[in-house]
Order: structure tokens, then sequence, then C-alpha cells
């Protein structure tokens, strides 16, 4: 068996690999992620926290508190999905739900990269759709 002809056997196992991936990090550690986030409140604590061996990177947790009085805690980190580490005490942020954007102090934020998260969401469902195709051509052999 020729180097070549290996290849073509192991191209679809290697495309699911990589749309799996892709959709993985880029779909539901990136895009699902950030649409799930609900947050809103005045931000009446700030804790920075640095990396450990346990974290991926520096952490803020946030205190905020709701318009009826209810407290709870907000944990950024560095990665796209998260709200930013920099928010003041004394803010007011909204994020809702299946929105990518959020308010601060009652203006619009719009800093998360959708377009390359589409973009890389489309190259893994390419690579799923190849696998398909591949596998198809193989079976009609």
């Amino acid at each position: 068996m020729t180097l070549r002809e290996k290849l073509r056997e192991l191209a679809p196992g290697i495309m699911i690999v990589a749309a799996i991936m892709i959709i993985w990090t880029f779909g539901y550690n990136g895009l699902w992620h950030r649409l799930r986030l609900d947050v809103e409140g005045k931000v009446t604590a700030r804790r920075d926290f640095p990396q450990t061996r346990y974290t991926h990177g520096p952490q803020t947790v946030y205190t905020l508190q709701r318009s009826d009085g209810a407290i709870h805690e907000y944990t950024a980190t560095q990665v796209d999905p998260s709200l930013p580490r920099t928010i003041p005490i004394g803010a007011y942020i909204t994020k809702r739900e299946w929105d990518v954007s959020y308010l601060l102090n009652g203006e619009r934020v719009d800093d998360f990269p959708i377009v390359a998260y589409v973009v890389f969401l489309v190259i893994g469902s390419a690579c799923i759709i190849g696998a398909g195709i591949l596998l198809a051509r193989e079976r009609l052999q």
C-alpha cells in the first residue's frame, strides 16, 4: 500500500476528528457559552486571582447586586465567551441569554468576535460534509 493510498484511507477519520475539535472549541466552548451567559447587576466588589496550576489563566470574581437586592457572583476569565475582567466597581452590567453583546452602564458593548467563530464553525461543518463525501465515494467503489 502506497503512502497516497494510506492517506486516502485515513482522510475521513482525520476530517471527522478535526471537525469535532473545531465544533467543540468554537461552537460549544465558545459561542454556546457566551450565548447562555445571563448576568445582571451593579458591581459591588471585585477580586482578581492570578493564574495557578489549576486554572487556565487569571480570573476576576465580581460580586453583583441586582435591582431586587439579590447578590450573586460572576467569574470572568481571559477567554472570549467570558465578560471582560476589567469592569470597574460601581458599573451596572446586563448580559442577557441568547445575546452575544452586553450593556455596561446602559451602553451596548459588542466585543465578541462572532465572525471568527462562525467562520470556524463553517470550516468544522465542511470537514464533516467532506468526510461524508469521502466515505460515500469509498462505498461506491
